[in-house]
């Protein structure tokens, strides 16, 4: 039991270090897609799992003869700036193509925010600062998680330090989400310890 619990906390972390996107794309239905650069983007199937596949990006082939994995899984493909449409193709020789459109990420996104934004004290009690080194032009969303990825609390804030009171959470690990524009450009965990 012990040792399932600190796996599941180790995923939980690792998915939440992330700042990149998926955006899943079904080749049974694909879609036109609009995302960052370093979003990731994973190519699968539904109904066509016996095939092998060919991938292009801006028609030049990136992969092929790959098989889908037990989930559906094809590919997946990290988004670059240049990157303007996606293609597959399946040894049915059914073909797909679709416009892929990929912006620099927010410049906020290119910058250590570990070094910008600062949450304390850490653990924490009855509350705890977050203080920022600039000014967002929109306001930030400031998300307190569970280990189960629900959402505790949600705040907004356009200044440079903000309060967040944890009187009635309970102790445990939490994890604090800042959002910039709806992009993930912090997290950490915060243990609560009153």
């Amino acid at each position: 039991m012990i040792k399932t619990m600190f796996l599941l906390i180790a995923i939980l972390i690792f998915h939440y270090k992330s700042n990149a996107t998926i955006y899943s794309v079904n080749f049974d239905s694909a879609i036109n897609v609009t995302c960052q650069s370093s979003d990731t983007i994973r190519f699968y199937t539904v109904n066509w799992t016996n095939f092998q596949y060919d991938i292009y990006i801006n028609q030049n082939i990136i992969a092929n003869n790959l098989t889908p994995d037990i989930n559906g899984k094809i590919y997946d493909y990290v988004a670059q700036i240049g990157d303007t449409s996606y293609a597959l193709t399946n040894t049915n020789g059914v073909f797909v193509q679709r416009t892929l459109t990929v912006n620099n990420a927010q410049s906020i996104q290119n910058i250590d925010s570990n070094n910008l934004i600062k949450v304390f004290p850490n653990p924490a009690q009855n509350q705890i600062a977050i203080e920022s080194e600039i000014i967002y032009n929109d306001n930030l969303k400031i998300v307190l998680s569970d280990l189960t990825g629900k959402n505790i609390q949600i705040n907004r804030s356009n200044s440079k330090e903000t309060i967040l009171f944890l009187n009635n959470i309970d102790n445990g690990l939490y994890f604090i989400k800042i959002f910039d524009k709806d992009h993930l450009i912090l997290t950490e965990k915060l243990i609560i310890n009153k």
